[in-house]
């Protein structure tokens, strides 16, 4: 039941990063356009 619970939890973290990754990657897009590759990476 631990471990269960311990999966769930960490998949649940797992979506919030990638959900907010996604909306902070298309924040620095539009500032990334200014901007070298280079600098970017």
């Amino acid at each position: 039941m631990l471990t269960i619970f311990l999966f769930y939890k960490i998949n649940l973290l797992i979506n919030i990063l990638k959900i907010f990754n996604w909306k902070y990657s298309g924040l620095t897009k539009i500032r990334t356009r200014r901007r070298s590759r280079r600098q970017y990476k």
